[in-house]
């Protein structure tokens, strides 16, 4: 090409033209390069915990969580007359007494109701308070008992026993209540079915 006049006029605007985008190029390598250096490195060390999720923590009770469980529990009975229905179906099933958990003042009188048949209430030798009455009544009959030593009594329906018609009576404070943790161990092994109740009568004291 012949360099002319108008041809050199020119060249100032080609050279700017094909330097402009190696301008830009070093100017976004720079920005790069920048960033880079601006940016925080994190170092990890030996030893730590790096890239790895905090182990999780156990979940402490809720203050709901903890109503919960106190709400279980049983409150005093009021008055000084109690009555206990012996039932083939309630709401824990068959053969039960209903309530089968109950907390009393000393001197308070339980009556045992025969609401269905074939039932009658007993007093568990060994699972009642030091010095206390024990009981039997007979089947099918209505049967009423003033229970004035303090302390957790544990009854039964005899003919019923396999299948754990079982209740809990707790007269004042439960002072008796180590022994009768102690021996419950031995009387599950009479309960074939629904040995389960035991256990939960006594946690809802």
């Amino acid at each position: 090409m012949q360099l002319t006049f108008q041809n050199l006029n020119k060249i100032p605007l080609i050279i700017i033209m094909l330097s402009t985008p190696l301008i830009w190029s070093g100017d976004k390598y720079n920005a790069r390069v920048e960033a880079n250096i601006s940016m925080p490195q994190k170092i990890c060390l030996e030893g730590q915990n790096c890239g790895q999720s905090a182990p999780e923590m156990a979940t402490p009770m809720t203050t709901t969580t903890q109503q919960i469980v106190a709400s279980d529990k049983v409150k005093l009975s009021e008055g000084s007359e109690h009555e206990i229905k012996m039932l083939n179906m309630g709401n824990d099933g068959a053969m039960v007494f209903e309530p089968a958990v109950i907390k009393v003042s000393v001197g308070d009188t339980i009556h045992f109701k025969a609401t269905d048949a074939a039932h009658n209430s007993v007093s568990v030798e060994g699972m009642i308070p030091a010095g206390a009455a024990s009981w039997a009544s007979q089947l099918s009959q209505d049967f009423s008992i003033t229970l004035e030593t303090e302390g957790i009594y544990v009854y039964q329906c005899d003919p019923h026993l396999v299948m754990a018609m079982i209740g809990l009576i707790q007269v004042g404070d439960a002072v008796n209540q180590a022994e009768i943790l102690s021996a419950s161990q031995n009387y599950k092994s009479k309960l074939m079915m629904n040995s389960e109740r035991l256990d939960k009568y006594l946690s809802k004291l």
